[in-house]
């Protein structure tokens, strides 16, 4: 963030997988859209009501049984931080640039 990235996005442990490559691309395609915080809502909101693949899935044990797997699970989206500091940057003009480092105490 030092270097002026505005929003970043923390794994906390290892998923991988089809479920964390979803989760990702809707939050980016999203994220031009709308704030941070809600793009990742929705990202979430999404994965969680799509089904699982456990073929697809590094780390999700592959079962006989029929039962239908789903992401409801917070281990598919629960392992991110995001870090944003929720506001919008400030626009300066380059011209007035060198004026406003001079005003700052």
């Amino acid at each position: 963030m030092s270097t002026g990235t505005r929003t970043v996005l923390l794994s906390r442990w290892r998923t991988g997988g089809r479920t964390c490559y979803e989760l990702m691309r809707e939050f980016a395609q999203e994220l031009p859209h709308s704030s941070a915080a809600a793009a990742w809502q929705r990202s979430v909101v999404l994965a969680r009501d799509g089904l699982v693949d456990s073929e697809t899935e590094p780390r999700v044990k592959r079962s006989s049984g029929s039962t239908e797997l789903t992401a409801k699970h917070p281990f598919f989206w629960s392992g991110y931080l995001l870090v944003d500091p929720g506001i919008e940057p400030v626009e300066v003009d380059a011209a007035d640039a060198p004026n406003q480092q001079a005003a700052r105490p």
